[in-house]
């Protein structure tokens, strides 16, 4: 997972920006050995290694916290989805799927949702959501990747939603693949895939 999130995004940028913590704690290191060998030592050079050692670790701290890489930004836009369609705020889910989006189901034929007969447009996929009542979307894992192509990503997620049609409440854990576009600077998911639909029929009221 490590090797595979820094290739995505650069070994640099994921070190510096995404997970700072391991030269975070080299540096730290090296403030700790520097700073008694300074002082055992008296020597002024090692006493400034140690405070370089403590400026880079404060460096390293607020690059993290300032600079939000695409695909940090992915996984931003991926939670403000979920928080969208949870909370019915149906003009952000709008914003935030683009209006020739696809939502199709790819996993194993036996476990077709009867909701989902066939590739459903963005209106459709509005429909549906519309006729839930959500009580809570938890998201139980993700991951996000950029590419293959520039201005592209893909994130994959495993969610738990608990909530009612028609009165009748229910309970579905289903695992997703989302395609998205970069778009002005912002992401927007243009192809929805249901991989796996879980037993429970929350969505399969009529």
């Amino acid at each position: 997972m490590f090797a595979q999130a820094a290739a995505q995004s650069g070994w640099v940028p994921y070190l510096v920006f995404e997970s700072p913590g391991w030269l975070m704690a080299f540096f730290a290191l090296c403030f700790a050995v520097t700073r008694i060998v300074g002082r055992r030592t008296g020597n002024p050079r090692v006493m400034r290694l140690s405070w370089i050692a403590l400026g880079l670790v404060g460096l390293l701290f607020a690059s993290s916290y300032f600079v939000t890489t695409p695909r940090e930004r992915l996984a931003v836009a991926l939670k403000g989805l979920l928080l969208a369609v949870e909370d019915k705020r149906l003009d952000d889910v709008r914003a935030m799927v683009a209006e020739d989006a696809t939502i199709a189901y790819t996993g194993k034929e036996s476990g077709r949702p009867s909701f989902m007969p066939d590739e459903l447009t963005r209106g459709q996929m509005m429909e549906r959501i519309d006729r839930v009542e959500f009580k809570d979307i938890l998201l139980i894992n993700q991951s996000a990747q950029l590419g293959p192509e520039p201005g592209y990503g893909t994130t994959g997620l495993r969610v738990n939603v608990r909530g009612s049609v028609g009165g009748f409440p229910g309970t579905n854990v289903s695992i997703w693949g989302i395609r998205w576009r970069e778009v002005d600077g912002r992401w927007v998911a243009v192809r929805l895939e249901c991989i796996e639909f879980g037993a429970e029929a929350l969505f399969n009221r009529e």
